[in-house]
């Protein structure tokens, strides 16, 4: 792979990448920075809750199928999922997306766990916990993790083909906001947390993307494909 050639398609990508790490710094700051996003974090748990803490009657539907999507996000569903995507990268011969891809997702999880040690910010307590989480709040693990695998395999993915990155970019990002709306639902994350764990998982794989598509057309130039070859 030529990085000459990464580092000249670099600023397409980067935009969205930078676009996503500012705004995950901003959460940060208003978040520790200032109690600017105290009473918004509050009042978006206290929400979708009675006033004993615990969903209203009418939405038992939801907090169902809220367990069920923040399950998308969980350790070992997006681990299977990503495992999934880098053996069907070997299967069909293209070993170097394969790696590429499982570097963006380990890489992605240690970001997102450093960034938890260094903001340490304990889980909320006003809501009942309508599941059970441990570890440290800030980023959003679920939120993190989920954007970064689902988006960088939709990019991974699409590489070989672009027509397919618009409608695969979109269903990966919606899965992935979806995993952490679910986080803020449940009662396990505030709101800043699953915001700014999206925008860095999100980051994390906007990084990637030239680098897969790099990879897709080198590996197009030298004839792996026979039909194209035959042309």
């Amino acid at each position: 792979m030529d990085f000459r050639l990464v580092i000249r398609e670099w600023p397409s990508a980067a935009r969205a990448a930078l676009a996503c790490w500012t705004g995950f710094a901003m959460v940060a700051m208003l978040t520790f920075g200032s109690e600017f996003l105290s009473g918004p974090d509050r009042g978006a748990l206290a929400y979708w809750r009675g006033t004993d803490g615990l969903p209203f009657a009418s939405r038992p539907l939801m907090t169902e199928a809220f367990r069920d999507i923040t399950a998308l996000g969980g350790v070992t569903v997006r681990l299977l999922f990503a495992a999934s995507v880098t053996a069907i990268f070997v299967a069909r011969g293209r070993r170097v997306l394969a790696a590429l891809y499982a570097a963006t997702v380990m890489g992605g999880w240690g970001i997102g766990y450093a960034f938890k040690l260094l903001f340490a910010r304990v889980r909320p307590d006003i809501v009942p916990h309508l599941m059970h989480a441990d570890g440290f709040s800030f980023p959003s693990g679920h939120a993190f993790n989920s954007a970064t695998i689902f988006i960088a395999a939709a990019l991974a993915i699409s590489a070989h083909n672009r027509g397919l990155r618009p409608i695969l970019l979109t269903l990966s990002v919606i899965i992935a906001a979806l995993v952490a709306f679910s986080r803020v639902w449940l009662g396990v994350h505030y709101p800043s947390d699953v915001v700014a764990g999206w925008l860095g998982g999100a980051a994390c794989a906007f990084m990637a993307a030239p680098f897969f598509d790099r990879t897709a057309e080198a590996t197009s130039l030298r004839g792996t494909f026979p039909a194209a070859r035959e042309r």
